[in-house]
C-alpha cells in the first residue's frame, strides 16, 4: 500500500453529525449551487451540443446583456469550486478515517460506485448535462492517486494502449493518458523518490516528464498539430519545475492540481494567439484536412437539430434512448475531462489538509488574498476574453475564439478561489454580508438541490413537460432567483427536521452500508 498524503484528525469514519460540519464549506457549496443553476439553465433552453459555440449569435438586448453577464463572470467558475469542495470532501472523509483506524478504501469505493449511478442515471434519465458522472472518473483517480500500486497503473496504461490500437477506440487512449497523468502526479507527490544510486537532486518524476514532454514536441512539429507542439513545451518546463519547487512538500498538493488544471488551457491559448498572430502557422488547407473539418462541423450540426427535435417534440420515452445513445457516445470526452476534474480535487485535498478550512478564522490573511488577487486576475482574464469572442462562428473567426476560450478557462481557477475567499470573509463580518450564511442550508443538500433544479427544469423546459423551450437570457435569471429562494427555503425547514436531505441519506447509506437515522427527533 502507498503512503497516504494525508495527516489525520480525531474524527471517527461515521456519517458527518451536525456539529461536526464546516460551515464554510456548507456555505461555499450552497453559493456553487446558485452559479451552475445560472450556467446550466441555457442548456435546458439551447442544445448541450452547442456548449462549445460560446454565446448564441442571434442574442440581443437584454438577453444579451445577461447572457455576456454570466458568460464572463459564471461560466466555468462554479463547476471549479464543486470540484474544490469535492476534493475538501474527500480530505476530511480520509482523515478521519485514518485517525479511527478503520477501512478508508471500501466505504469510499462504495462512494464513487454510488455517485456514478447517481450520474449516469441523472444523464440518461433526466439531462444530458451532468456533472457527477465526470466528478465519479475524476475521484476513482484520485483514489489511484493516493492508493494505486505502480503495477497496476501500469497495467491500466498498457491494456487500455493496447485496446485503443486494437479497437481504434478513443475511450481507451484517454484512460491511457489519463492514468499516466495520475501516474506522474503520485511520484510528484509522494515524498523525494529518485531513482536508484541517483545522489542528485533530480526525482524520479523529471525524467518521464521530460521524455513524455519530447515525445509531444516531436508529435506536434510532425503532425503540423500547434495545440500537441505547445502542450509538449509546457510538459517540459513541467519536468523542470519538478526540480525547482518540490519544496516545501507541503504545497505539491495545490501545485500538482493546479499544472493539471491549467496545462491544456494554456496549450490552447498559445495555440490560439499563434494562430491568431501567425496565421502563417495554420496547417495547410489540404482537401482532405478541409473534409475532416466540413464532417465535423457537419456533425455538430446534425446533433444539435437532433437534440433540438427531440427536447421541443419527443416523448419522455424518446428523449431517454437519445440521452443513453449521447451518454455512451461522449465516454471519451468523460475521461479527459477526469483528470482537469482531478487538478481541482487536489486543490481541494490541499485546503483541508493544511487546516485552512476547519479554522477559516486563523487563515483570513489567506482568504483576503485570494479575494483581492485571484478575483482581479481571474475576471481580468475573463474580460479579456470576452473582449476578443464570446461566439464560435466556423471558418472565420477559429483562431481568436480559441484564444478567448483558453484565456476563459485559464481564469477561472483563480476566480473561483476568489470567489470562495469572499464567501468566507463575508461569513467573519458583523454585518448585512454575513446573512451570507443562509445559503448553508441549501449547501447541506447540495446534491439533492443539484438533481432537483433538473428535474424542474426538464418538466417546464422539455417538450415532454410544459413545453417551454427556448426561453429569453434575462427570464432564466428570473426563472433561477425564484427556484432557488425557494430551494432555500425549503432546505432550512426540511434540515429541521431531517439531519439529512433525501439523496444525501441515500449515499451516506451506500457509502457507510448502513441506514443512517433520518429524523431529528430519534436518538443518535
Amino acid at each position: 500500500m502507498q503512503r497516504p498524503i494525508m495527516s489525520a484528525d480525531d474524527r471517527a469514519l461515521a456519517p458527518i453529525r451536525n456539529d461536526e460540519r464546516i460551515q464554510a464549506l456548507d456555505v461555499v457549496r450552497g453559493f456553487a449551487l446558485f452559479g451552475i443553476f445560472l450556467m446550466n439553465i441555457e442548456w435546458f433552453n439551447r442544445p448541450i451540443a452547442e456548449l462549445e459555440a460560446g454565446m448564441p449569435l442571434h442574442a440581443s438586448g437584454i438577453d444579451y446583456f445577461a447572457g455576456w453577464m454570466i458568460y464572463t463572470f459564471v461560466r466555468g467558475k462554479f463547476w471549479t469550486m464543486f470540484s474544490l469542495l469535492f476534493g475538501m470532501g474527500f480530505a476530511v472523509m480520509l482523515s478521519r478515517a485514518q485517525s479511527a483506524g478503520r477501512d478508508f478504501i471500501a466505504p469510499y469505493l462504495r462512494r464513487i460506485a454510488a455517485l456514478a449511478i447517481f450520474g449516469a442515471a441523472h444523464y440518461i434519465l433526466v439531462w444530458t448535462g451532468d456533472i457527477l458522472f465526470s466528478y465519479a472518473l475524476g475521484a476513482s483517480a484520485l483514489m489511484l492517486l493516493f492508493y494505486g500500486q505502480p503495477l497496476l497503473l501500469w497495467s491500466i496504461i498498457s491494456v487500455s494502449a493496447a485496446l485503443g490500437l486494437a479497437l481504434d477506440a478513443d475511450v481507451f487512449f484517454g484512460i491511457a493518458a489519463s492514468a499516466t497523468v495520475v501516474g506522474l502526479a503520485g511520484v510528484f507527490l509522494r515524498g523525494d523518490a529518485k531513482p536508484p544510486s541517483d545522489e542528485s537532486d533530480v526525482p524520479l518524476v523529471s525524467l518521464p516528464l521530460g521524455l513524455i514532454g519530447l515525445a509531444t514536441v516531436a508529435f506536434g512539429v510532425f503532425g503540423h498539430l500547434l495545440g500537441a507542439f505547445f502542450g509538449g513545451l509546457i510538459v517540459l518546463a513541467a519536468a523542470w519545475l519538478t526540480v525547482r519547487i518540490r519544496q516545501p512538500m507541503s504545497s505539491r498538493l495545490w501545485r500538482a492540481g493546479a499544472f493539471i488544471y491549467l496545462t491544456p488551457f494554456l496549450a490552447m491559448v498559445l495555440t490560439g494567439l499563434t494562430l491568431t498572430m501567425a496565421p502563417q502557422f495554420k496547417p495547410a488547407a489540404t482537401a482532405e484536412h478541409q473534409a475532416a473539418v466540413q464532417k465535423q462541423r457537419d456533425e455538430q450540426v446534425r446533433d444539435s437539430r437532433e437534440e433540438t427535435a427531440v427536447m421541443t417534440g419527443g416523448s419522455y420515452l424518446e428523449a431517454v434512448a437519445y440521452r443513453a445513445r449521447v451518454f455512451a457516445k461522449d465516454a471519451d470526452e468523460d475521461t479527459g475531462f477526469a483528470v482537469i476534474v482531478l487538478g481541482m480535487f487536489l486543490i481541494g485535498v490541499w485546503f483541508v489538509q493544511s487546516g485552512v478550512m476547519a479554522n477559516t478564522a486563523g487563515h483570513l490573511p489567506l482568504f483576503r488574498r485570494m479575494a483581492w488577487i485571484g478575483l482581479p486576475i481571474g475576471l481580468g482574464v475573463s474580460l479579456l476574453s470576452s473582449s476578443i469572442a464570446i461566439s464560435s462562428i466556423p471558418g472565420r473567426n477559429d483562431a481568436p475564439y480559441e484564444l478567448a476560450t483558453g484565456l476563459l478557462t485559464l481564469g477561472n481557477l483563480p476566480a473561483c478561489l476568489g470567489y470562495v475567499g469572499v464567501i468566507v470573509l463575508m461569513l467573519h463580518t458583523r454585518g448585512l454580508l454575513s446573512r451570507i450564511s443562509m445559503l448553508a442550508p441549501a449547501g447541506r443538500m447540495a446534491l439533492t438541490n443539484y438533481l432537483c433544479q433538473s428535474i424542474v427544469m426538464s418538466a417546464f423546459f422539455y417538450g415532454y413537460g410544459m413545453d417551454h423551450w427556448g426561453m429569453g437570457r434575462a427570464r432564466q435569471v428570473l426563472f433561477v432567483l425564484v427556484v432557488f429562494t425557494m430551494q432555500v427555503v425549503f432546505s432550512r425547514w426540511w434540515l429541521s427536521k431531517f439531519r439529512y436531505g433525501p439523496i444525501e441519506w441515500l449515499w451516506r447509506a451506500a457509502t457507510y452500508w448502513q441506514i443512517p437515522q433520518m429524523r431529528k427527533s430519534l436518538p443518535i
